[in-house]
């Protein structure tokens, strides 16, 4: 049985009857100014002051309930650290005359101003550039324009990034870092379970979902797709870069973009005759018609059925997974303010799995 904590009101409460209590003559009653009342009152507030404390530490005791400080210490015992915010990167290709050189430290920029560095000389054009500041809005795709911040002889002003930009991502949120550190938590046993390799792919900043398919490619594959939500959201979270395997791997063409983050960290922990192959899921949309929704029917309520199916397939949907109408009615008959409606379609038993593909929400139609 839990223990109860007393509020203030409740120890203010106890103190002035244990006082009423004590048998000290002359007193029956205390006033609310008075000064026995007074030093109750203080006796009170040092109380609950001490049990808020002790509440503290018992929430600090177990990484379920742990904040700040105390759940990264939780984390750091199964080498699980909070992600840190992280600069987009990008291969960019200078125009330029023969034998001149990029200095490092050259500023480039986008058409909205987001500026990107060079991180070292380049002699060929070509150089490696990052965001100067963290966070996701420095990713974009391959292709894009970008100018020099400050004119270069012999240097053309439009750059062009020939690998996509990616990589920029957010400090990691508390409970999103949490919920890491519970499942490294749960997984234990000998390197290369599922389960770790999952982890080890959610532990690249971008990273928000990821999935494992076995002997993939053939017997020792194994294949990690990835999802990117807050990092891509132009892309509807999928990751931007190639499909393909770590640096350092010569049995397979190695990745690029985010599938390279993912794959590079999974080298350095993954066991050592598994070839892993990081890859994009293929989209594979769910069309949906909503009808019957009478007064109901409204722009408010219609965007909010699109960000319940949304939250459903981010939470249910995997690559080659089958999905049941039973989701879809959670998902909608969850939403209160909405009294009657009917799923017109899809009106499939299930959306069959199909291998690599993850099922996203497509277009939702309302009719009357």
């Amino acid at each position: 049985m839990p223990f109860v904590t007393p509020n203030l009101t409740e120890l203010n409460e106890q103190v002035i009857q244990d006082i009423v209590n004590a048998g000290i003559p002359g007193i029956e009653t205390t006033l609310k100014n008075s000064v026995i009342g007074t030093i109750g009152q203080v006796q009170a507030g040092l109380s609950w002051q001490h049990y808020f404390y002790l509440n503290y530490i018992s929430r600090q005791a177990v990484p379920w309930t742990a904040t700040d400080e105390y759940l990264a210490g939780w984390g750091n015992l199964k080498n699980v650290f909070q992600k840190a915010p992280s600069k987009a990167t990008a291969t960019v290709q200078f125009n330029t005359i023969d034998g001149i050189t990029i200095p490092k430290g050259t500023i480039i920029k986008r058409p909205d101003g987001w500026s990107y560095v060079t991180v070292a000389d380049s002699v060929n054009g070509q150089a490696l550039v990052e965001s100067v500041d963290t966070g996701i809005n420095g990713n974009v795709g391959q292709g894009v324009t970008l100018s020099l911040g400050n004119p270069l002889a012999g240097v053309d002003s439009k750059v062009i990034a020939i690998t996509p930009i990616t990589g920029g991502a957010e400090l990691e949120d508390e409970e999103a870092y949490r919920q890491r550190v519970i499942e490294a938590y749960r997984i234990s046993g000998s390197v290369g379970r599922e389960q770790e390799y999952i982890l080890w792919a959610k532990s690249v900043s971008q990273v928000s979902r990821a999935w494992i398919g076995r002997n993939g490619f053939g017997i020792g594959t194994v294949i990690v797709w990835i999802m990117c939500d807050q990092a891509n959201t132009s892309t509807n979270g999928f990751p931007v870069g190639s499909d393909g395997s770590a640096t350092d791997e010569y049995r397979y063409n190695p990745a690029t973009g985010d599938q390279l983050a993912v794959a590079n960290y999974i080298w350095k922990k993954q066991p050592v005759t598994a070839l892993v192959i990081v890859c994009s899921p293929i989209a594979q949309p769910v069309n949906f018609v909503i009808s019957d929704l009478g007064v109901n029917n409204t722009a408010a309520n219609q965007d909010v059925i699109k960000a319940a199916l949304t939250d459903m397939f981010r939470r249910e949907a995997a690559p080659g997974t089958a999905l049941y109408p039973s989701s879809w009615e959670r998902a909608i008959g969850s939403i209160t303010n909405i009294s009657q409606y009917h799923i017109a379609s899809p009106t499939e038993a299930v959306i069959p799995p199909s291998k690599g593909h993850l099922p996203i929400l497509g277009e939702v139609t309302f009719s009357t």
